[in-house]
């Protein structure tokens, strides 16, 4: 059974949406992906300074919950703090 034209372009079409969504939706995954390991790498940084600085470690939930640019805000200040007294030792 042949196609017609018509259909043969609609179904052209079609698969052109659908492959671009496909790598719209890879692309997505891959930066929330990125995002996601950054944000747990940051999250290490924070507790790695707070147990340095013998400060009670922010509940996991709370920082899963946080904006990276504060996560890495957070981390940096606690790295800060705790720097003098890794220099002292």
């Amino acid at each position: 059974m042949q196609m017609r034209e018509g259909e043969a372009e609609r179904q052209a079409r079609l698969t052109k949406r659908i492959s671009e969504a496909d790598i719209a939706t890879r692309e997505h995954m891959s930066k929330h992906a990125h995002e996601i390991g950054v944000a747990a790498g940051e999250s290490k940084r924070i507790h790695f300074a707070q147990r340095c600085l013998k400060q009670p470690l922010t509940a996991e939930e709370m920082l899963e919950k946080m904006p990276l640019n504060e996560l890495i805000a957070l981390a940096d200040q606690l790295e800060r703090q705790a720097l003098p007294l890794s220099e002292s030792s």
